[in-house]
């Protein structure tokens, strides 16, 4: 993945799904959780934005997963999700619940 081009998902990817994160995390729901849980609300609008351009400029599951790897994501979506593209949607969904919504001012 090219950071300069999907900064906080590449440090989102290799922060929570690095090669030990099970060991970390044990189910790939707790980190996203931990990472929803533990980012600013400004990180998590940039890697929600990030997820959705990489959704919108990368058609295919196998460029997606050769992306992920290239962000030094060790987890792989196949078993629990279909393909490596429907793990992108879940994310992003995930990911946009836990951006905290616009306070009203007055």
């Amino acid at each position: 993945m090219n950071a300069g081009l999907f900064p906080s998902l590449a440090q989102f990817l290799g922060a929570y799904f690095h090669e030990d994160w099970q060991e970390e995390f044990r189910t790939e729901a707790a980190a996203v959780a931990a990472y929803v849980e533990q980012a600013s609300p400004s990180a998590l609008q940039c890697t929600h934005a990030e997820l959705g351009r990489l959704w919108e400029e990368t058609q295919g599951s196998d460029a997606i997963e050769r992306l992920l790897a290239d962000a030094g994501c060790a987890y792989n979506p196949r078993p629990k999700y279909r393909t490596a593209r429907a793990w992108i949607r879940s994310l992003t969904q995930r990911i946009a619940r836990g951006i905290p919504a616009p306070r009203k001012i007055g």
